[in-house]
């Protein structure tokens, strides 16, 4: 989304701001001096990072550009100013959607004299999972925030007609505490309200099929993951056209250890066999839920039947072609087929499956967003005040500085000297995070610390009872409970323990694969131990010592069963290794545990 602001029109000392930071993006080292930023510092660079990006041909990569923006509001909770609306307002006393992290209501942006738009706004909801913990929940409720920030961010430098656009930040308050985001309204709704309140032969099938594909490649070019494609992530515009939403945030459960119920972690029925399998998403997993979701576009177009072997061993692309689906709709089932392969690297790239489509049904364009769109946001987001303010920065300001872990020096913007210069002659205090993880490490005895990724979880399935007896229906409930370590070589021992209603309640599983299968029925809550071999410890304030005396060897960890197929949870954590010195990396602390009682060996 252009500003209409030409570079040549800025001040000096902004054009000259501009220039170090493009130098700046394009040095790993100075890259790394940049994301240390916080406070006024790190708003100014937003700031200036956003006008960068949204000038004519900037010198970096839109890309570059993109990813430093989002790490550095990520690091420092500030995002670019240029983001936020005025004179917006909501409509209607109800929202006319809701999902796990926030309501959506109908608003209206600007007045007769701005110019009016419809407009979606997605309050972030204040998400209380536990009530008993409110400290917990704002913590929840920060990060949940801080992600959709970083939405933000990302979708702001967007621009796509199957793409939706984003149009702001709006705040509820003066505080800055409710935070909405902003997108055109959509009056056909989502693509399962279009499927179910549209004649089917009104519906053109590979039209969707083609804008969402087209859309996929925008995002995957941009290396965006969307990572929860679905219908309810496909939107459909006046003209019925397909675009595609809520990319971005596919991660946020796993920042919560919510199960994949709750949060947009992927989809059950949509999810590639990899993720499932605690792979994170990719490329190619998107490839294949897109698969599925075009497979539900011509399921409810040509009514076929949904009896698809699905799940963790179901062979989707050996599946014939469903007996109505039209003789000249099958290079679509063999574009799916190839979509669902088992083995991410044998499905096809989203460029390869725009190229199908075209040759096999050439589509026309969906047409680009309406221009007057964007003017009546620039209308009601004071672009010019907003330059004008960095111009007055830029001549008051003389430095941004930070340090770094390993090169000491200044980050310096409107000083009159290249990062270089300041890099080699002016020396610094350390920055607050420098210190913290300086008296971090002092407190750990040294900065032996990995990150490894912990999944567990359970499938859940309806199996013949292998005794009438056991269920009236013949069926009874199998289980199967695991956990999946990025790193096996220091584990000693993982110890499961059931509900009393489950026989050998509880196990210790000394050698992968740590997973168990067990019958029975109920709502249960599971607990684990994950206990680290001598010489490694959990970096958490949840692990216990050992009884041996082994220093916070043990890592308590809890899930609720889950009916609906399978409920799983990726956690990322800090493991000490005190002869190993590594990098250090953030703190990721894992969900607590209600169990406080130390765990007692049984066998």
């Amino acid at each position: 989304m252009s500003m209409g602001i030409q570079r040549e029109r800025l001040s000096n000392e902004l054009q000259r701001n501009l220039s170090i930071l493009e130098d700046t993006l394009g040095n790993q080292t100075k890259r790394e001096l940049l994301l240390q930023l916080r406070g006024d510092e790190a708003q100014f660079t937003l700031d200036l990072l956003q006008l960068l990006a949204d000038l004519p041909g900037p010198t970096a990569p839109r890309s570059r550009i993109l990813k430093i923006m989002a790490r550095l509001s990520k690091n420092s909770r500030r995002f670019p100013q240029c983001l936020v609306v005025r004179n917006l307002k909501l409509l209607g006393k109800h929202p006319f959607g809701c999902g796990a992290f926030g309501d959506v209501w109908r608003g209206i942006i600007g007045d007769s004299a701005t110019g009016q738009i419809d407009c979606a706004v997605k309050i972030v909801r204040r998400v209380y999972f536990n009530q008993a913990a409110a400290g917990q929940d704002d913590q929840n409720y920060q990060k949940v925030l801080n992600d959709h920030l970083r939405e933000a961010i990302i979708w702001r430098q967007l621009k796509h007609p199957n793409v939706l656009p984003f149009l702001g930040i709006y705040y509820l308050d003066g505080n800055r505490d409710d935070v909405c985001l902003v997108s055109p309204y959509m009056v056909n709704g989502n693509l399962t309200q279009f499927l179910r309140n549209t004649d089917p032969d009104k519906v053109v099938s590979h039209i969707l099929i083609s804008d969402i594909a087209l859309g996929l490649e925008y995002l995957h070019n941009e290396d965006i993951v969307h990572g929860d494609l679905k219908e309810l992530n496909i939107l459909v515009t006046e003209s019925y056209r397909a675009c595609i939403c809520d990319f971005g945030l596919s991660h946020l459960g796993v920042t919560l250890g919510l199960p994949p119920s709750t949060y947009r972690g992927g989809t059950l029925g949509y999810m590639a066999p990899e993720v499932l399998f605690g792979s994170l998403s990719s490329k190619q997993s998107d490839v294949y839920s897109y698969g599925s979701l075009c497979h539900k576009i011509l399921s409810k177009v040509y009514d076929l039947p949904n009896n698809l072997v699905r799940g963790l061993g179901g062979d989707l692309a050996s599946q014939p072609p469903p007996a109505n689906l039209p003789k000249d709709e099958y290079y679509l089932w063999s574009l799916l087929q190839d979509c669902w392969k088992q083995e991410p690297s044998s499905r096809p790239t989203a460029r390869d499956i725009v190229r199908r489509v075209a040759t096999a049904d050439a589509v026309a364009p969906a047409p680009n967003w309406n221009e007057s769109l964007h003017s009546s946001i620039r209308n009601n987001i004071d672009l010019m005040l907003l330059v004008r303010e960095l111009e007055s920065r830029c001549r008051s300001r003389r430095q941004i500085t930070s340090a770094s872990t390993e090169t000491v020096g200044n980050l310096s913007f409107g000083g009159g000297h290249t990062p270089n210069t300041d890099l080699q002659r002016n020396p610094v205090s350390p920055s607050p995070q420098a210190t913290e993880r300086e008296q971090r490490i002092e407190e750990l005895g040294g900065d032996g610390i990995q990150t490894i990724s912990l999944r567990i979880g359970n499938h859940h399935n309806r199996v013949a009872s292998p005794s009438p007896a056991d269920n009236r229906s013949g069926n009874v409930h199998e289980w199967t409970f695991f956990v999946i370590p990025s790193r096996t070589d220091i584990i000693r021992e993982v110890r499961i323990s059931l509900h009393p209603t489950f026989k050998e309640r509880d196990i210790i599983l000394e050698h992968p694969p740590y997973s168990i299968t067990r019958l029975g029925w109920g709502i249960f809550t599971i607990e684990v131990k994950v206990v680290l071999k001598s010489g490694y410890s959990w970096v958490s304030e949840d692990a216990w010592n050992s009884p041996n005396g082994e220093v916070k060897s043990i890592l308590p960890l809890e899930w609720e069963l889950d009916f609906s197929g399978g409920s799983q949870t990726t956690y990322a954590l800090e493991v000490k290794n005190k002869t190993v010195h590594q990098k250090w990396l953030p703190r990721s602390p894992p969900h607590k545990s209600r169990s406080t009682e130390p765990y007692s060996r049984k066998r």
